[in-house]
């Protein structure tokens, strides 16, 4: 046993230096990498900088048509409710006074009837009147004089 420990010893008496120094090239291969990225990393924050300054500037952009777009929904929620005030204004008065609206759509039948009258006795007068101002037309119409048009016609 004790020349196997000694052969092991004398391998690695030779074999340490030599993963030392492999391992020695490999992390310095990693630490070049390392400062490869942090020497580039000012470069691409000015870059995301540049980015977030656009994308800033885009939403500040918007910030004005999305005040006028709140301002317009406000706008239309306030006629929305008025609307909704006056619909249930217009129904309570409906059916509080259901007697009075019968009367009044009974008796708008009648106004009718009536209004029909009158425009019809309007127009009556109105056609008579037509008829007149159709006759004087014809009787000044064969009072002038017509003239003969010798032109060349194609």
């Amino acid at each position: 046993m004790d020349a196997l420990l000694e052969s092991l010893r004398d391998v690695a008496v030779v074999a340490m230096p030599t993963l030392g120094a492999i391992c020695l090239v490999l992390v310095i291969m990693i630490l070049y990498r390392v400062y490869k990225v942090v020497k580039e990393l000012p470069k691409t924050i000015a870059g995301v900088d540049s980015v977030l300054e656009s994308t800033k500037k885009s939403v500040d952009s918007l910030e004005e048509p999305l005040n006028a777009f709140r301002n317009v929904a406000s706008t239309v929620d306030k006629v929305n409710h008025s609307a909704v005030g006056i619909a249930n204004k217009a129904v309570q008065f409906g059916l509080k006074n259901t007697d009075l609206v019968a009367g009044f759509f009974s008796r708008g039948d009648a106004v009718k009837n009536a209004v029909a009258k009158e425009n019809n006795s309007n127009l009556n007068a109105s056609n008579s009147n037509l008829n007149a101002n159709d006759s004087s037309l014809n009787a000044n119409a064969s009072n002038v004089k017509k003239e003969e048009d010798f032109g060349t016609y194609e």
